[in-house]
């Protein structure tokens, strides 16, 4: 009986130490390009929070960030604090912007089961120039790719967001297809194949088949792209579902093949 009761204690000291958070340690950067505007320092500070996962904190008289949290967390951190250190006006290169190599981040395992869960951390370059888009684009993300983890920021004009494979994959085929300076430009991606505007995703664990579709809507003002949302949304009960009423104008849904297919009917009958 001794023998089985340590043998269990030892077995749920393991399990508690196990799910410790990791260790807290702190980190300084010093930015090489001082932030011009506050509005920019808070958006750094919130990606290091909703992001990274750590706390930070901003000293404006010497450009200074000091990071606190797990080491994982703080890698991520450093790095993020790299990919927006730019210069006032830099833009990236057509080949900074088509490289996923060079704006992804694969933390390593040993953090906390949401850090372990979610260790894919992507750097999108935005091409919409809009507040209005881009808010959209970040809401989309949220509601219909189902990743909380997102934050904008002006200065260089990007979008971070972390999870899983399929989620970031999800996100990033959503961004090639929305964040589009011209309506013309999608509406003719769609016209010469439909499917490229359909994005199945991983049968669930209870055999439930899901896919995102994106509806491009032209010509459409925003009160009709925004009435036929709350229509599909009504009629389907769907509620991962989001309109852009920037241009291109669309809406995105999140839904089983048979819900789609309503959303095709009642867009079919208003266009």
């Amino acid at each position: 009986m001794k023998i089985l009761f340590l043998a269990l204690a030892l077995t749920a000291g393991t399990a508690y130490t196990q799910r410790l958070p990791p260790k807290q340690e702190v980190s300084t950067v010093v930015l090489a390009n001082a932030p011009v505007a506050e509005r920019v320092v808070t958006q750094m500070t919130q990606l290091l929070i909703i992001v990274a996962h750590v706390d930070a904190s901003f000293d404006s008289a010497h450009s200074t960030f000091t990071l606190r949290g797990g080491a994982g967390n703080l890698g991520l951190a450093e790095w993020l604090l790299h990919q927006v250190d730019r210069p006032t006006g830099w833009q990236p290169s057509d080949q900074e912007a088509a490289n996923l190599s060079s704006r992804s981040y694969l933390s390593a395992p040993g953090g906390t089961r949401i850090d372990d869960n979610e260790r894919i951390t992507h750097v999108y370059y935005l091409k919409s120039t809009t507040s209005l888009a881009k808010q959209e684009i970040l809401t989309i993300a949220r509601i219909v790719g189902l990743i909380p983890q997102v934050v904008d920021v002006d200065t260089p004009s990007i979008l971070v967001f972390r999870g899983n494979t399929v989620a970031v994959d999800l996100l990033e085929w959503m961004l090639a297809r929305l964040d589009s300076p011209t309506e013309d430009h999608a509406l003719a991606s769609q016209s010469r194949n439909s499917q490229s505007v359909v994005y199945p995703l991983p049968v669930t664990a209870d055999g439930r088949e899901e896919a995102v579709r994106i509806f491009y809507l032209s010509g459409s003002p925003s009160t009709q792209t925004l009435s036929t949302m709350n229509r599909i949304r009504d009629v389907t009960n769907s509620r991962n579902i989001f309109a852009k009423t920037a241009p291109p104008p669309a809406i995105v849904i999140r839904a089983a093949p048979a819900v789609l297919a309503q959303a095709q009917q009642i867009i079919d009958s208003t266009q």
